[in-house]
């Protein structure tokens, strides 16, 4: 168990204060402007309970969240740490949800969405046709990290979400930072770009609205999502458990 709940304590440390979090919608308009009108590379990177459960795992997904310009609260689990922690925690800034806000300040640049498969990665380039955004780009999450270089390079979009799952959308985000020498924003975007082309069923706004969308994604993904919801919630909620001892302890022998 000791090596199950271990905290690397400056990676946790960092993580948990390099957090953006967002006080309301005006804030949150204000980050993405700052975003879209930055003079380079741009990563909006999310973190909820799996990824900070990841960070425990993956030193270099924890690098990559550290890297990141904007690090934002997604969910339930993460505002539950800032609580027990005495901290703020700001509003839930869900990337399925901001996203769209995101893009909506966005309108008329050039999109680009990488992640997926076919047919959902078009029927989702599709879906923000409709909604009239100029989508210039679409490509499957299966090359390899470099193989997206040349890609980006050539259709220059300037926002760039990116659909793979964690930890690989992450580290690419990174990856193209560091490569690309023209203004982009690059967004962690996780499922929505599934959402948007209908392959993964979006929660219905009440149970979205009592932070409980990971219960509806379990019952429909059952033997995929198992590990990280079930016996993931249980883990995080150790460690936040432990965090507060630690905190504790600090106080008292300060």
């Amino acid at each position: 168990m000791e090596t199950l709940l271990a905290v690397a304590k400056p990676t946790t440390q960092s993580i948990i204060d390099k957090v953006n979090l967002i006080e309301d919608a005006a804030a949150a308009d204000q980050v993405f402007n700052q975003a879209l009108a930055s003079s380079g590379p741009t990563v909006i990177s999310y973190i909820n309970a799996h990824a900070f459960n990841l960070c425990f795992d993956s030193h270099d997904f924890a690098e990559a969240l550290l890297n990141s310009d904007y690090l934002l609260r997604d969910g339930k689990g993460i505002e539950m740490l800032y609580k027990t922690l005495d901290r703020e925690p700001g509003i839930n800034m869900c990337g399925t949800d901001t996203i769209p806000q995101l893009l909506k300040l966005a309108k008329g640049k050039r999109i680009a969405l990488i992640g997926t498969q076919e047919p959902y990665l078009q029927q989702a380039a599709d879906f923000l046709k409709q909604k009239g955004h100029n989508v210039v780009l679409t490509a499957h999450g299966f090359h390899a990290i470099p193989d997206y270089l040349p890609i980006m390079q050539k259709a220059k979009p300037d926002v760039v979400i990116l659909g793979m799952g964690m930890p690989k959308q992450e580290r690419l985000s990174i990856f193209l930072k560091e490569q690309l020498d023209s203004p982009c924003v690059l967004v962690n975007g996780g499922a929505i770009i599934d959402y948007w082309g209908e392959k993964v069923q979006r929660a219905p706004n009440w149970v979205r609205q009592m932070g409980v969308e990971w219960a509806f994604r379990l019952l429909l993904e059952p033997r995929r999502l198992f590990k990280r919801y079930v016996i993931g919630n249980v883990v995080f909620l150790r460690r936040v458990q432990q965090l507060k001892r630690q905190e504790l302890a600090a106080l008292k022998s300060a």
